[in-house]
């Protein structure tokens, strides 16, 4: 049993911040509650503890050094990535549009690592445009290093959320229970996760709100595709646009486009 435990399967989720991992998080966790403990898929579960416990693969989420609060100019994220050769990774992407948005609400209302406009933002080298766009190029040319690799999006989970969570269990081998499938999405909706976070029943400290009375300052902000125009001016919108073709990057779909894996 413990060398069954040693050897067992890995699986990364890498992401840049606020790409929508926390809600594929969400659904597996409640996944795994369903099918291996019998219990409720609406508190949150913590989908490492349940696939340690239950001998399911390694789980780690990251953001591969791109995490806010590391604070790296898009000039020091590393490129290869060796590390994961006995890895399955999980990447999950996002419109690069919507993505610096939410990142700039993270980063101002909830991990306050800055302060200033959205503009400014989206021009810094420490968490705009080309950070982002960079985390995708060098993610796209070391994709063929982990032992397998499978690419999802949070705009494609809002298309089939089911068809979503069912390609990444078979992805990691875990049985799937279409039944169980369906009621963790259900359990899962934007609505159930903003009530969640709202009460705070069930959830890790860092799936609540900063302040309950903002809406910003939620992990579950908005829970649409496409919003970034609320936020952004036609000037931000047109420097993320050229940004995005001096790398070769489709800005609603980051891995389209991209040479194949």
């Amino acid at each position: 049993m413990l060398l069954k435990r040693f050897f067992r399967e890995r699986v990364s989720f890498v992401s840049y911040p606020k790409s929508g991992r926390t809600w594929l998080r969400a659904m597996l966790g409640s996944y795994f509650s369903l099918k291996y403990e019998g219990d409720s898929a609406g508190t949150f579960p913590d989908v490492r503890e349940l696939s340690d416990k239950n001998g399911l693969p390694k789980i780690k989420f990251t953001h591969d050094g791109a995490s806010m609060q590391a604070s790296l100019s898009y000039k020091d994220l590393r490129s290869g990535h060796r590390d994961y050769r006995k890895n399955k990774v999980v990447f999950v992407g996002r419109d690069v549009r919507d993505t610096l948005v939410s990142a700039y609400f993270q980063a101002t209302k909830r991990v306050n690592v800055y302060e200033g406009s959205v503009s400014d933002f989206l021009r810094s080298d420490t968490y705009g445009a080309d950070k982002i766009l960079s985390f995708y190029q060098l993610w796209h040319s070391a994709c063929n290093e982990p032992c397998a690799f499978l690419y999802t999006s949070y705009e494609l989970m809002h298309e089939d959320a089911r068809r979503e969570l069912t390609r990444v269990l078979n992805f990691m081998g875990v049985e799937v229970d279409d039944d169980l499938v369906g009621k963790s999405v259900d359990a899962c909706s934007f609505n159930n996760m903003k009530k969640m976070e709202k009460s705070g029943e069930g959830t890790s400290s860092a799936f609540r709100p900063a302040d309950t009375k903002d809406e910003e300052s939620y992990k579950a902000r908005k829970g649409k595709v496409g919003t970034y125009t609320e936020n952004l001016s036609e000037e931000d919108i047109d420097y993320i646009s050229k940004r995005a073709s001096a790398y070769g990057i489709d800005l609603y779909d980051p891995w389209n486009g991209q040479k194949s894996h």
